[in-house]
């Protein structure tokens, strides 16, 4: 059994990153969603040894709130986002949502006090990465690229698939018609890979053959019947679940089309005539 092992580092990568993304979220999301609100003041800045990127190399602050709980103690924290200037000036009131557990663990509810900086990063990074993996897969057709649960193919089949793409990244094939009835709505038909246009991506497909019990027939005006040819376009990753049948070019018409089981029994028959020539002139001769 062959192992996935570039999908699976990929996978491990972006999961890896999605976790520390949440990391970073469960503690402001978790007060925004459960935490008791209060109404708090800004009080002071509380101001970081790390000095500001602007010319003037000045320290960075991050403001000072102080709010009541229904205990009747007053708190005082410190938000979490430090900058040059804070954002809401000494005296302001400020919305905080607070553990009621531990009134110590303070969000302040102005959106410079999330983290949506190093979420944002990283999740733009991890966008880059399933980007570039998507285009690997499909340039490639490698299914060593696919991730372990498959979801990735599911993703670009959807809008790779598309009949529109398919007709212009698809890989061309021929659909010959074995059996037709419109009135039954039956269509049987066998797709064979062109072997003009060879394509590394599709190197184990060779012919499929389907038998459609509800087809709605094209609305093309000419009439379909046994042994018309159309072209066929074939998706690089899922040949023979995802093509687009185009009703519209036609090719010819192969008068001796057979079916799979038909090639096979004939094959058979041809194997036991074989078999009954050679026991014939293995036959000793009498004298």
């Amino acid at each position: 059994m062959s192992i996935n092992w570039i999908g699976g580092i990929l996978s491990t990568v972006v999961l890896g990153l999605l976790l520390l993304t949440g990391l970073i979220l469960q503690n402001p999301v978790r007060l925004l969603i459960t935490g008791n609100r209060a109404i708090g003041v800004v009080v002071g800045t509380d101001i970081s040894s790390r000095l500001s990127g602007n010319a003037a190399k000045t320290p960075v602050k991050a403001l000072t709130v102080e709010f009541s709980i229904p205990t009747g103690d007053r708190i005082r924290v410190s938000g979490r986002s430090y900058s040059d200037s804070p954002p809401v000036p000494l005296g302001e009131v400020v919305t905080v949502a607070f553990s009621p557990s531990n009134p110590r663990n303070v969000q302040l509810l102005l959106w410079s006090e999330f983290p949506l900086g190093p979420v944002g990063f990283i999740l733009g990074f991890v966008a880059i990465i399933i980007a570039m993996w998507m285009a690997g897969i499909v340039m490639s057709g490698d299914t060593k690229m696919d991730d372990p649960f498959r979801l990735l193919p599911k993703v670009i089949s959807y809008f790779h698939g598309s009949p529109k793409n398919l007709k212009k990244h698809g890989i061309p094939a021929i659909a010959t018609i074995i059996e037709v009835n419109i009135e039954t709505h039956m269509l049987h038909y066998r797709i064979d890979k062109v072997t003009a246009f060879p394509s590394a991506k599709s190197h184990d497909f060779i012919s499929l053959e389907i038998t459609l019990p509800n087809w709605n027939p094209p609305k093309t005006g000419a009439e379909i019947r046994k042994g018309d040819q159309f072209r066929v376009y074939l998706d690089s990753l899922k040949p023979d679940k995802n093509y687009f049948i185009d009703f519209n070019d036609k090719l010819g018409n192969d008068p001796f089309i057979k079916s799979m089981d038909e090639e096979e029994d004939a094959d058979v028959t041809d194997d036991r005539d074989n078999e009954s020539d050679n026991a014939t002139t293995k036959i000793p001769s009498t004298h």
